[in-house]
């Protein structure tokens, strides 16, 4: 060994032991490491000591508020699917007024999706397909519809947000049969309508008709309108002008 060699093994002998190494203790059993006697095991309650908490980022204000707001709006929305429709204006009946229906759709689909609820008595909706009055056979199926089906989408693809409202039976039938005398009275106005076209679109037609292309007529003046007939018809016409004269 050289004395450079030997200087510098002196030196580190001067200095003192060796740092020790620090070594990360792990929870996962099935990894081996070799450990030295003199290194050091860190755990996780001693690696807090070492890192400064403090300095890490924190969540500022704004976003930690907006955290909760979005927390209790999602709460809030949660309480209202549980909570249902709201009172309705009516007290509760056998018989609904549901609005809010779009086409296309079927009366039989309609009549369906409220017969799981109850049996029914009544049904009717409108020609255009916008609403409809349905008596059950007792409230409670009426009732039991009205929570199942308030702001349900239908048609799931095309509809809207169904209403649904108590009403009572002979209110909604009154209702339908001024319905009705409306729709029938709107239909015979399209008829009355209609004729009124067609009788004035044929007097326009006659009148278009000159009386030239009715008649023949001479060429003197003033001029004279006729008509030619067959020989027979002639015959006939002069043989009865010569029995009136006779009789005369």
């Amino acid at each position: 060994m050289t004395d450079s060699a030997q200087d510098v093994i002196a030196e580190q002998e001067l200095d003192g032991p060796p740092k020790k190494r620090r070594v990360l203790k792990t929870h996962r059993s099935n990894l081996k490491f070799q450990q030295d006697p003199d290194d050091e095991v860190i755990t996780t309650e001693s690696l807090k000591d070492i890192l400064d908490i403090s300095k890490l980022p924190q969540p500022s204000d704004d976003s930690t508020e907006k955290l909760e707001h979005d927390k209790n709006e999602s709460n809030n929305k949660g309480k209202q699917s549980q909570e249902g429709p709201p009172p309705s204006e009516h007290e509760p009946t056998s018989t609904l007024y549901i609005k809010n229906f779009v086409r296309p759709l079927t009366l039989t689909a309609v009549r369906t999706l409220l017969e799981q609820f109850g049996t029914i008595e009544y049904f009717w909706m409108n020609k255009i397909k916008s609403h409809c009055y349905v008596k059950y056979e007792t409230v409670d199926s009426a009732v039991k519809t009205r929570n199942e089906m308030w702001n349900v989408k239908w048609p799931p693809e095309t509809g809207r947000l169904l209403i649904l409202d108590f009403i009572n039976y002979e209110q909604a039938l009154e209702s339908i049969q001024k319905e009705e005398a409306n729709e029938n009275s709107d239909r015979s106005q399209a008829i009355k309508s209609s004729s009124n076209g067609n009788q004035q679109s044929s007097q326009q037609n006659v009148s278009h008709l000159s009386l030239d292309k009715l008649f023949s007529k001479t060429t003197t003046i003033p001029v004279l309108y006729f008509k030619l007939v067959s020989r027979e018809a002639a015959e006939t016409r002069m043989q009865n002008m010569a029995r009136k004269r006779e009789r005369r």
